[in-house]
C-alpha cells in the first residue's frame, strides 16, 4: 500500500510532482470518488499549502477535484 507524502508548499517543492504522485496513490488503490480523494488530499498538506487550501475551498465551496490543483 503507497501512503501519500506531505506537501507544506515550500520553495524547495514541486508541486507537479507532488500531485503526479497523489494521482498515482489513488490509481493504485483504485479511488475514483471526488469527495474521497479530497478528504486524502487535505489530510496531506501542512503549513502554506494547507493554508491556500483553505481559502481556495472557501472562495470555491463546488470546484470539482480536477479544477483543485496546487498552484
Amino acid at each position: 500500500m503507497m501512503n501519500f507524502l506531505i506537501f507544506e508548499g515550500l520553495g524547495n517543492e514541486d508541486p507537479n510532482q507532488f500531485w503526479f504522485m497523489v494521482k498515482v496513490v489513488w490509481t493504485t488503490q483504485n479511488i475514483i470518488d471526488d469527495p474521497m480523494k479530497k478528504a486524502q488530499l487535505v489530510t496531506t498538506l501542512q503549513d502554506h499549502a494547507l493554508t491556500w487550501y483553505i481559502k481556495y475551498c472557501i472562495d470555491n465551496l463546488m470546484a470539482p477535484l480536477a479544477d483543485t490543483r496546487l498552484r
